[in-house]
């Protein structure tokens, strides 16, 4: 059983990760400091920095969020950890369609397979504590 741990823990360390800029043409690539400077729109390109934590020396709620709340599209949960939104109507409509054409990207243009995990772990398991 621990060498089939030990499989999957180096199956899971090989798989490469990365941050991509979805466009509203339906065009993606990597989020990295050469998007972000050779972007035009100077709100999206300080949105990018920020998000992508290039923006130095900023504090508080990243970009996103003041925005969502402001279009009072989330707002917090008190009952859950920080972090944790409750999506009211017109949020829970744009994060179930961003969620479909992210799922629609990486299963059909990128070639990722679909998993699902648990939402709640243990913390003694060593992996999660790290």
């Amino acid at each position: 059983m621990e060498a089939n741990n030990k499989n999957a823990k180096e199956r899971r360390e090989s798989v490469r990760s990365q941050t991509v800029v979805l466009r509203r043409d339906s065009s993606y690539g990597p989020l990295n400091k050469e998007v972000v400077n050779g972007e035009k729109d100077i709100n999206l390109a300080n949105f990018m920095r920020k998000e992508a934590g290039l923006h130095r020396g900023v504090h508080g709620s990243p970009l996103h969020i003041e925005i969502m709340i402001s279009k009072e599209l989330v707002g917090y949960e008190p009952s859950a950890d920080i972090g944790h939104f409750r999506f009211y109507p017109k949020g829970a409509l744009i994060k179930d369609l961003l969620g479909d054409l992210a799922e629609n990207l990486a299963l059909k243009k990128l070639g990722a397979t679909k998993i699902h995990t648990p939402i709640l772990y243990r913390a003694e398991v060593p992996d999660i504590a790290d």
